[in-house]
């Protein structure tokens, strides 16, 4: 019989949306709710159905379907998974599952805040598309065309305007401890820009977290001025590889440029300020990680590399769709780092877990060749050593 599972303290914490409005217990949940944050309160879907449920079944000591990408990074044992990073950051969890009715509802209002502010974004990274960046609108030819360019255009007015969630947001900041902004890219929204400014001028600023994922592209020394009142920050660049492979993957960034904002950035770090490089693994960036670790090993030395996440939409982005040959490659020039960064164990053995080439390798060429015509940039010219290594796998 197996054991009970310990419930998650996520679903009692934090509140999450995604990038069209909709509620969901954190950034990793399999459902979300039917009503968008525009047409409903914080309040409210803190206590919906989807909530609700994965309170429920955690109590009962079952996995959620909600949350099997925990699920399956636990069973791989070779990451920590959300829930585990989180379970050490809260002793309480007893006490709010005490408090906890039976059928699931809460009486609380969440201290953590995670807001994807719309799909308002400056660049079109390969691994994404229109549901996550409205710059992908740019390349009309190519919407409806993949997996990633079906989804319709985000209505952002739920997030980039004074909506009833500002508010309600502001009235709560008593109680809450930490908003964490994704995007899009969090530092082109100026809704979000004026909130922040506005609680800055609050009390409550010097007891609230704020934590970013951005592509480091729009942060000035403004921005950084108003982020400092705050109780911490940490600010997670997000970062795939080095040079002309970065400039094609996350199009149409300045490699040199970003590098000089993270060197600035790095020089202003202070004892509350964290500054990390946040990688995902994918098909191009698995492939160029030595490459990566070594430039910015070398480059910086306040900085610290996070290995954070996986892409497993769109499928012809995954790391599993990749030839078995290549596959080898990859692995022998990455078991070097083992011993320095672990976590990569993990991100192979994802890798290997499932055969995509036969499905979507020809699917892959088709896409690269359709965004370098598009975008007037050629991928194999970029992604040299990873276009003769698949042009030459049999």
């Amino acid at each position: 019989m197996s054991k009970p599972v310990e419930p998650c303290i996520i679903p009692w914490v934090s509140f999450s949306t995604n990038t069209f409005g909709k509620s969901r217990p954190c950034g990793y949940s399999a459902f979300k709710s039917i009503r968008p944050l525009g047409s409903s309160t914080i309040t409210r879907e803190f206590n919906g159905e989807v909530f609700r449920t994965v309170r429920r079944e955690f109590l009962s000591g079952q996995w959620p379907k909600n949350c099997d990408r925990c699920k399956y990074m636990e069973q791989t044992e070779s990451t920590p998974s959300k829930r585990a990073m989180e379970k050490a950051r809260y002793p309480e969890l007893a006490a709010l599952i005490a408090r906890t009715s039976s059928d699931g509802s809460v009486k609380h209002f969440p201290e953590e805040i995670d807001i994807r502010l719309g799909s308002v974004c400056n660049l079109k990274c390969i691994h994404c598309g229109v549901g996550n960046s409205s710059k992908w609108l740019e390349d009309e030819e190519l919407i409806g065309k993949y997996q990633n360019t079906i989804s319709p255009p985000v209505n952002n007015r739920w997030v980039d305007h004074e909506t009833p969630m500002w508010k309600e947001l502001f009235e709560h900041l008593p109680v809450i401890r930490k908003f964490n902004f994704v995007g899009g890219e969090p530092f082109a929204s100026r809704q979000h820009g004026r909130f922040i400014e506005r609680v800055s001028r609050t009390p409550f600023a010097r007891q609230i977290s704020l934590h970013y994922v951005t592509n480091g592209t729009l942060l000035s020394e403004a921005q950084m001025a108003v982020l400092k009142k705050f109780k911490r920050v940490t600010i997670n660049i997000s970062l795939d590889a080095t040079g002309p492979v970065l400039e094609f993957f996350r199009f149409p960034i300045e490699a040199k440029a970003l590098e000089e904002t993270l060197l600035g950035l790095e020089n202003s770090l202070t004892e509350a300020f964290d500054l990390r490089l946040q990688w995902t693994s994918s098909n191009v960036s698995i492939f160029y990680l030595d490459e990566t670790l070594d430039f910015y090993e070398q480059r910086f030395k306040k900085i610290q590399f996070k290995f954070c996440n996986f892409v497993d939409f769109p499928s012809h982005m995954s790391a599993q769709n990749l030839p078995q040959s290549v596959k080898r490659q990859i692995r022998r020039k990455l078991e070097p780092y083992l011993q320095r960064y672990p976590e990569i164990d993990f991100y192979l053995r994802q890798m290997d877990e499932n055969e995509g080439w036969g499905d979507h390798g020809p699917l892959l060429f088709q896409y690269l060749d359709d965004l370098s015509r598009v975008r007037k940039v050629d991928w194999r010219s970029n992604f040299r050593q990873f276009a003769d290594a698949i042009g030459s796998a049999p």
